[in-house]
C-alpha cells in the first residue's frame, strides 16, 4: 500500500487508501507489508497478522470505491487463510460510509469456528468508503490472519430495457386515455 494508490478493475474504482498498525508485545504489521489485489469486484487484502501467547497487533485499512455506470448496493467482508488455536482470536469489523451517512457496519469474529464472513446490503450508491479493523489476538494460544476480503455488489445504473419497455408502454397507455378524456368533451 503506497500512498496515492488507484486501481481500477471492471466498472469499479478502488483509491484513496490509508493504513494505521499496532501491536503489543508484537510488532505491528507496516503499510510496506500489504498487498492490494484488485479481482472482479472484490479487493483482497493480504498481510501477515499473527499474534502468539500474550500478543497482539491491530491494522485499520481505509479506502474508497467508486463505480463507473453501476451504483453500489452492498458489501461482503470475508477472511480467508486463517487459524485461532488454545484461544487465540481474530475479529473484523468494517464500516461503509457514503454520502457521508453510514450504509452498513459488519462485525464478526473467528474463535473456534464462529463466523468468517458477514454481508451488508444498502441503499444504491455511487460511491463508498470502508474502513476495516483487523485484530488477532494470541491470548494463552496462536492467532493468524493472511487475507481480508472485500466484495462489493454492483448494480446497473443504468434501466434494464424490460423496465425501460415497461415505463414507455405505461406513459403511451396514459397519453392514449388522455387524448380519448379530451375528445369526449367537445
Amino acid at each position: 500500500m503506497t500512498p496515492g494508490f488507484t486501481c481500477t478493475e471492471g466498472p469499479l474504482t478502488f483509491s484513496s487508501f490509508s493504513y494505521a498498525g499496532s501491536g503489543t508485545n508484537a510488532a505491528s504489521v507496516s503499510a510496506t507489508q500489504i498487498t492490494v489485489t484488485p479481482s472482479g469486484e472484490s479487493l483482497l487484502l493480504e498481510g501477515p497478522w499473527n499474534a502468539g501467547v500474550g500478543q497482539s497487533q491491530s491494522s485499520v485499512i481505509t479506502y474508497t470505491v467508486s463505480g463507473s455506470g453501476v451504483v453500489i448496493s452492498g458489501v461482503n467482508v470475508s477472511m480467508l487463510g486463517f487459524n485461532a488455536m488454545e484461544g487465540g482470536q481474530i475479529s473484523v469489523t468494517a464500516s461503509a460510509l457514503g454520502n457521508g451517512t453510514l450504509l452498513a457496519l459488519l462485525n464478526y469474529a473467528q474463535s473456534a469456528g464462529l463466523s468468517i464472513s458477514s454481508t451488508a446490503g444498502f441503499d444504491p450508491v455511487t460511491g463508498a468508503q470502508i474502513s476495516t479493523t483487523i485484530s488477532v489476538t494470541g491470548n494463552n494460544g496462536q492467532a493468524d490472519l493472511s487475507y481480508v476480503e472485500n466484495q462489493w455488489i454492483p448494480t446497473s445504473a443504468t434501466p434494464e430495457a424490460a423496465s425501460a419497455l415497461l415505463f414507455g408502454l405505461g406513459l403511451a397507455g396514459l397519453a392514449l386515455l388522455w387524448r380519448r378524456a379530451g375528445t369526449r368533451h367537445v
